[in-house]
This record gives structure tokens, C-alpha cells and sequence, in this order.
């Protein structure tokens, strides 16, 4: 164990709220966050403590110690996890975790929960489990900024009228563990969102027997991100299943699924910036790309949840420069050029996505270009002051 290790430990919060607070000491960064729920029973687990932190000490390359006992079976796992997110981003360092094996748990709880949000994966996992799944669970801080009050006022009160159409109880858990992350060193994007959820689940385990997550992107595609089907598994515990469900289908196989469900349809929540009349703005990104997709199934015009119709110009508009946007433009793209309907639509996703590329193109030669650059101005300061 390296000597400038993070050290990890957890209290009450002595406040009415009954929240966990989470204590990072050490390294270059240290801080707190919290996790609370007024209908969920949260406790502090080992497991809970590697996965909000796994990725800071990476960032900093320190190991970790956890003042809590860990499972077995996922202080096992710690090598394959650090593996897959070195994959993603070399400079994150190889760290070990430091903890007391946990003693086997029996057997777990019976209730099913599902990480809920009312888009296109949650939705898409939740009709496919429909039935087992006995909870809903809506995070305060996940995607939604938490400073964000009025927006994820309007997420919780949609997902609390599904929750009633369909019969089943909605829990909210609120956190600041996003900022943390971020102020960790720790980008959201494709590895950051996967280790918070796995955060959540754990501290949930003394509720759920097994916790779904929706995947973001189906197992054949080449891009995937911590919601990967594998690293569910990686994540679980012998008495506790993180399940990443909905690999083996693709986005537009999720809204096929979606569109059969006429109210699931007509409560479809994809939007995170600021709609003013409806449930989704219909201009941002998320949302032109849930269009374009519900569209090739010519179920755009049963799903009244969008302020605006699809628009080409704002299409050619669409930033791809994100290696996961692209992902899913080139999905629809594909759809769109196979059934041959739509062509102005189809042409301006193209349009899009081939600036995207130049300027991947771009940033690539101005990454390699730019280490020759600073050598030759090294030197040539040097030169400068042996002449001067």
C-alpha cells in the first residue's frame, strides 16, 4: 500500500435528514458527499465506497483504503474493473483497494429495483421486466445537475404519475456525488455515471436483491461505456446482483418496444435542458435524436412529448463531436439510408456527422502536431538565450 493513499469513511449526517455522509482523506483533492433518501434505507457499504472513489484514486494514482468492510468477490473483481477503465483512458493509473473482506452475506432481499428516469434505456428495461420490477428509483444529482430544483421537480413528478399508471411505488434518492466526482478529476461521460449508479445501488443493498441499470449502448455497438453489460457483474456481490441490462438491443430497438406501450409512449422523457411547454424541448441533442429514431419507426407523430417537430437545419446544427453521440447519429443514419424514407432528414444527419468527423480529423493532427511544436520552441529558446 503506497504511503499517500486515499483513506475512505462514511457517518451520519447529525442533520433531521438522516443522511450518509461520505468522507475522501488525503491526495490532492479531499472532500465529502451525501446520499439521502426520505423511503430508503441507505447504509454505507464497502462496496458503496470503492465505487464512488475507484475512479479518483485512478485519477491520482493512489490506492485506496476503505475503512469498511469490502465483499470478496469485488475486491476480486478491482483488477479486471481498473483494466476496462484504463482501456478508455490510459493516464488513469493502476491503484489497489485496501479493505477488510466482508463475511458472506445470506441470502439478499426479494424486491427488484430499477434506476429510473422515463428515457429511452430506462423505459426500455423497465417494459422488459415489467412484472419483477417492484421499484422504481429516481436519482436527484444524476443526470440532472442537483442545482437544477425546477427541472428534476417536473422529472420526479412525471415518473410519480408512471410509477401510479403502472402500479408501482417510486423512491427518490438525492446526492451531490456527481460534483464530487468532478471535482475528482472524474468526467461523467463514459466512465463517471456507470461507478456513481454502482455508488447508489450498493447503498441500497440492505433494501434490493438485485438493481437493474439501462444500458446506453447495445452490446454489438463498438463504442460502450460503464453501463456495459460485463461490468454489471463486476460490480455485484455474492448476496447483491448489478444487473446492466438491455445490451442486446439497439436504440432503435428499444423504441420499437416502447412505441407498443401507447402511455409509455405518451410519457417519454429524454430531455435535460430547459423545456417550457411539454416533457422534452425537441432542439437539443437527446432529444432531435430520439426523434430521428422514433421517425424511422413512424412512431414520431404518436408521441405528443416533444415542444417542436424534427427540422433539418437544426439537425445539420447537431454537435457529434462526442464519440457516444456519434455513435447513436450513425445508428439512425444507417436506418434512415436502409428504408430509403426520409431522404431530407437522412441528408442532414450526414451533414452533421461529416463535420464531426473533419474536425475529429482535425483535433487528431493538431495532437500529434502539437509536441513537435513545443520541442521546436524549447529549442529555440534555448538558442535565444545562448545568444543573448
Amino acid at each position: 500500500m503506497s504511503t499517500d493513499a486515499l483513506h475512505v469513511s462514511t457517518d451520519r449526517s447529525p442533520g433531521s435528514d438522516g443522511s450518509l455522509v461520505v468522507r475522501l482523506e488525503g491526495g490532492s483533492r479531499p472532500g465529502t458527499f451525501r446520499v439521502q433518501s426520505s423511503d430508503l434505507r441507505l447504509e454505507p457499504t464497502g462496496e458503496a465506497l470503492v465505487a464512488a472513489t475507484l475512479l479518483a484514486a485512478m485519477s491520482q494514482g493512489r490506492d485506496i483504503v476503505i475503512h469498511a468492510p469490502v465483499s470478496g468477490r469485488l475486491l476480486e473483481a478491482v483488477p479486471a474493473l481498473t483494466r476496462t477503465y484504463r482501456e478508455w483512458e490510459p493516464s488513469r493509473k493502476e491503484v489497489a483497494v485496501f479493505a477488510p473482506a466482508a463475511a458472506l452475506r445470506g441470502e439478499g432481499p426479494t424486491r427488484v429495483g430499477l434506476f429510473f428516469s422515463a428515457g429511452v434505456d430506462s423505459y426500455y428495461s423497465f417494459l422488459k421486466h415489467l412484472g419483477e420490477i417492484t421499484d422504481l428509483i429516481l436519482i436527484e444529482g444524476f443526470e440532472i445537475p442537483h442545482s437544477d430544483h425546477q427541472l428534476y421537480a417536473n422529472a420526479a413528478r412525471l415518473a410519480r404519475r408512471i410509477g401510479a399508471h403502472y402500479g408501482l411505488p417510486v423512491h427518490e434518492v438525492a446526492t451531490d456525488l456527481r460534483l464530487f466526482m468532478l471535482q475528482n478529476g472524474v468526467e461523467m461521460g463514459r466512465a463517471g455515471y456507470g461507478t456513481m449508479l454502482a455508488c447508489i445501488a450498493h447503498m441500497l443493498a440492505s433494501e434490493f436483491g438485485r438493481i437493474y441499470v439501462a444500458v446506453a449502448h447495445s452490446d454489438r455497438d463498438p463504442f460502450q461505456d460503464s453501463t456495459r453489460t460485463s461490468l454489471g457483474q463486476l460490480w455485484s456481490t455474492e448476496s447483491f446482483q448489478l444487473v446492466h441490462d438491455g445490451g442486446e438491443a439497439t436504440r432503435i430497438d428499444k423504441l420499437r418496444r416502447i412505441a407498443q406501450d401507447d402511455f409509455a409512449l405518451s410519457t417519454l422523457r429524454t430531455c435535460v435542458d430547459q423545456p417550457t411547454r411539454n416533457i422534452n424541448c425537441g432542439r437539443c441533442e437527446k432529444c432531435v435524436r430520439t426523434m430521428i429514431g422514433l421517425l424511422v419507426i413512424d412512431a414520431l407523430d404518436r408521441c405528443p412529448t416533444f415542444e417542436t417537430g424534427l427540422d433539418p437545419r437544426r439537425i445539420m446544427e447537431l454537435s457529434l463531436m462526442a464519440e457516444g453521440k456519434r455513435s447513436f447519429a450513425e445508428e439512425n443514419l444507417l436506418e434512415l439510408e436502409r428504408t430509403g424514407k426520409n431522404p431530407e432528414i437522412a441528408a442532414a444527419l450526414r451533414v452533421a456527422m461529416d463535420r464531426a468527423q473533419r474536425r475529429k480529423q482535425r483535433q487528431r493532427r493538431l495532437h500529434w502536431f502539437a509536441p513537435l511544436l513545443r520541442k521546436v520552441l524549447s529549442r529555440a529558446q534555448r538558442l535565444f538565450r545562448r545568444r543573448a
